[in-house]
């Protein structure tokens, strides 16, 4: 099981909804989503509040979560899902999978090309100066996305070097070129580039859901 879930945090622009919202989550996240302010406190909400519908949308409860020792949100209830979270612009994406898993969204902005040599594999910098204008950037946050989302499903985060990290053409995720028998999807969500990855071979489809 791989799912994805997606929301529009910009409704929570409506008091109403996010004081409903606020009243449904848990004292850690109402201390964390107080510590901030406009539209970053509707995304910290929001991507608690899908993360939330998302489980109930597969019939479990909310359970109580934290980090884990490599870094990684885990429920303490070993029998819920494996989960990831995560937000950018106005969108918060959630994945669930019956193994580990990794998510990232980001808006696409104008970026410093100081970063592609960290970020890319030569094969990856190749490519992208191939590419001019709109393509460039999107290639580079595609790119992003699938190294983001792996690091999260590994719990490495900054510790890794992203541009060990690469892809070959079925979807599968190498680390300096060797398979780690992870797989990938990217989606696209106009302005929006995302990832997902997950243990084990791709699934025939992956479920998609806005909520």
């Amino acid at each position: 099981m791989v799912k994805l879930y997606i929301a529009d945090c910009d409704r929570l622009k409506d008091r109403a909804l996010f004081d409903a919202y606020y009243a449904r989550a848990d004292e850690a996240r109402r201390r964390k989503v107080d510590a901030l302010s406009g539209g970053a406190a509707r995304l910290s909400l929001g991507a608690y509040s899908l993360l939330a519908a998302a489980m109930a949308k597969n019939g479990f409860a909310m359970g109580e979560w934290a980090l884990s020792k490599d870094g990684k949100p885990r429920f303490s209830d070993g029998a819920l899902p494996f989960f990831s979270i995560s937000h950018s612009g106005k969108y918060a994406l959630c994945a669930l999978s019956d193994g580990e898993a990794g998510c990232d969204i980001q808006l696409m902005r104008p970026f410093d090309g100081r970063i592609l040599k960290r970020v890319l594999t030569c094969s990856e910098l190749a490519a992208m100066r191939a590419l001019d204008g709109r393509e460039a950037t999107e290639y580079f946050y595609r790119a992003w996305t699938v190294k983001e989302s792996y690091v999260k499903l590994t719990g490495e985060g900054l510790g890794r070097r992203l541009s060990d990290i690469g892809t070959d053409g079925d979807g599968r995720i190498l680390l300096c070129g060797e398979d780690t028998g992870v797989s990938v999807v990217n989606i696209c969500l106009g302005d929006y580039a995302a990832a997902c990855a997950f243990t084990g071979e791709p699934p025939a489809g992956i479920e998609r859901e806005i909520l």
